[in-house]
């Protein structure tokens, strides 16, 4: 039997990309604090790995539809993180740094769902048959929304090029 530290320490990855997927940094932190007071609360029983791993998901989304709802983050701009603007001494590091910050850059001007279908997809390896599962929609819907936020990550990486 595996104890909550384990599991904390096994989904807190997890949970803190979906999660900075479709909020700003500081709210990510809240929505992370909150699914794992859940699942020490409720102490869910996983029969294996996939039903773990469902239930950190669906419980992340959830408390991120809830916090729309209750128009906690409707009226909000994302501003960056203040620590991404922190200089760095080394070269490689600091293309490194600039990659990431481009690729959160164009990631933040996605839309929510976009945002969430793509981490979920590249970030975390789910295939479109299980996002469909976790969002209960048609895998249709999942392909559509991955070709659309491809294309817009595209888009912006294309624009930005452009004004340089």
């Amino acid at each position: 039997m595996t104890t909550p530290e384990e599991i904390i320490a096994r989904y807190s990855t997890l949970v803190m990309n979906i999660a900075r997927s479709r909020v700003n940094f500081s709210d990510a932190d809240d929505v992370y604090q909150e699914v794992f007071y859940r699942y020490i609360d409720k102490e869910p029983r996983f029969k294996d790995e996939q039903h773990a791993k469902a239930w950190f998901i669906r419980v992340t989304c959830n408390i991120i539809n809830s916090m729309y709802r209750k128009s906690e983050l409707k009226d909000r701009i994302d501003m960056p993180d203040e620590n991404m603007c922190d200089i760095i001494s080394d070269k490689d590091f600091a293309a490194e740094a600039e990659k990431k910050a481009d690729f959160e850059n164009r990631i933040a001007r996605l839309g929510a769902k976009e945002k969430a279908v793509l981490m979920l997809y590249f970030d975390c390896g789910y295939n479109v048959r299980e996002i469909a599962a976790i969002y209960r929609v048609t895998e249709s819907v999942i392909k559509r929304l991955l070709m659309k936020a491809k294309r817009d990550y595209r888009n912006i990486g294309e624009k930005e090029e452009d004004n340089k």
